[in-house]
């Protein structure tokens, strides 16, 4: 299935939000989600599937100040 992580394409087989955050974000425990512009809790993302053509945002904290 196709589907846009950030921005990029990819072919995935993966159908759910929270595996594909266990594939593509460094530590998906500490990231917000977003699927087609919809903000998706953390406890959602396992409850949320995925359809061709999605565009997910995977963001992570800055350190800094």
């Amino acid at each position: 299935m196709k589907l846009y992580i950030n921005g990029e394409a990819i072919d995935s087989p993966l159908d759910s939000l929270d595996k594909i955050c266990l594939e593509y974000a460094e530590a998906p425990e500490y990231v917000a989600t977003a699927v087609n512009g919809l903000f998706i809790p953390k406890s959602q993302r396992h409850t949320t599937i995925l359809s061709e053509g999605d565009a997910i945002d995977i963001v992570a904290p800055l350190e800094g100040g």
